[in-house]
């Protein structure tokens, strides 16, 4: 009986030490993730020596780099997340929360508490927002550029009544949006909430498992943007009529069924939009513009190959990846980065990076895109002196 014991010691010791060599060597030899699909969030990138205080400093943001990219890390989250949803009934991530009719929403990020009013900029914040969009309007301008900032709503935003009654918003608390709207000039921002919410009557918008807006959804934001291209440029005409598929295809759960674990019981109804109805041609990018768009994080796309003469530019977050297809078939070239994912990509954001994205690409339209829950960093986007360059 003691030499069984041993050997069992020693197996659970063997196991246990193999299991800390496997992860170790994952993170060692594996490529390091950028993004956690579990946690909805940029992981933590290695620190740098040059930027360390001291070796106590660099050693604080090793340990948290680690904590993001230990081997295994997002299989035993995902297990986690599924294993206390299916077993308990709860959610195993505390910024996912069920709401009514199979709904679910996002609550990390702040956004209940701005959603319910508790969150505010300052008045200092409003100034440099709203003085910073006008900049950036005024320095695009000037270079014969048409700005367009757009703004996708918030789900909690277009979708209150399917939230749980303790969660909705206060009457007549106005969110950090509305700030905006109410402070920056007329006409340099646009509220895309109440067409969105006349719309639920009708149809749906937005995912019942997902933080993002539909095809039928995103069409508005398509629209509003052709409204304003159209307005600018006489002779152009956009498309404005799309077929969809009369049944919806049904798939797994969206991302915030992925964050429980629960996205395989968790269907989703998609609308369709047959291939043929927005024939999208991708090509590759220019060595003169890759040099600029070298960071992994900006995702950089080009779409090519239609009748207009017009270029499009659009800096963006995920989203605008719905809009990608109707934007596409309406210009000659349509280049798409991804600014707003970590600070990294926001560098983007600067005119000392800009202004020679725009020499080399020439866009005649340039479109700033980001969720309504991201106000903060489109207050980064246009925190400069933009008048510098010129």
């Amino acid at each position: 009986m003691d030499r069984v014991n041993r050997i069992s010691d020693w197996a659970l010791i063997l196991l246990f030490v193999g299991v800390l060599l496997l992860s170790f060597l994952s993170w060692l030899l594996l490529p390091a993730a950028q993004f956690s699909e579990n946690e909805k969030r940029p992981l933590s990138q290695f620190p740098e020596l040059s930027t360390a205080k001291s070796s106590a400093d660099f050693m604080r943001k090793f340990d948290t780099y680690y904590q993001d990219h230990f081997g295994f890390r997002e299989w035993m989250i995902r297990r986690y997340q599924r294993e206390v949803s299916k077993r308990f009934g709860e959610s195993g991530m505390v910024y996912v929360v069920e709401g009514k009719d199979g709904w679910l929403f996002y609550a990390a990020e702040g956004v209940m508490e701005d959603f319910q009013g508790k969150l505010r900029f300052s008045e200092q914040e409003l100034q440099r927002f709203c003085d910073g969009l006008q900049a950036k309007h005024d320095w695009l301008t000037e270079q014969g550029i048409l700005y367009i900032p757009l703004i996708a709503p918030n789900k909690q935003s277009i979708y209150q009544d399917k939230m749980q009654n303790a969660l909705r918003a206060l009457e007549g608390e106005r969110t950090r949006f509305d700030q905006v709207l109410e402070s920056c000039p007329k006409g340099l921002l646009y509220d895309l909430r109440p067409v969105l919410q006349e719309q639920r009557l009708s149809e749906r918008g937005y995912a019942k498992t997902d933080t993002h807006w539909n095809e039928k959804g995103a069409l508005h934001g398509y629209t509003y943007l052709m409204d304003r291209v159209e307005q600018h440029f006489p002779g152009f005409e956009a498309r404005r009529q799309f077929s969809f598929a009369q049944k919806p295809s049904e798939t797994k759960g969206g991302d915030l069924a992925v964050l429980l674990g629960r996205e395989e019981e968790m269907k989703e109804d998609w609308p369709v939009l047959p291939p043929f109805e927005v024939r999208v041609k991708r090509a590759p990018i220019g060595s003169e513009l890759q040099q600029l768009l070298t960071i992994p994080q900006l995702q950089p796309e080009l779409h090519v190959g239609h009748t207009s003469s017009l270029r499009l530019l659009v800096l963006h977050d995920s989203f605008f990846n719905t809009l990608k297809p109707y934007t596409s078939i309406n210009f000659a070239n349509a280049l798409y980065v991804w600014q707003f994912y970590d600070k990294e990509a926001m560098a983007i954001s600067g005119p000392a990076t800009l202004q020679p994205l725009i020499e080399r690409f020439e866009p005649d339209v340039v479109v700033e895109e980001i969720v309504e829950r991201h106000l903060e960093m489109m207050l980064e986007s246009v925190d400069y002196e933009w008048g510098s360059l010129q």
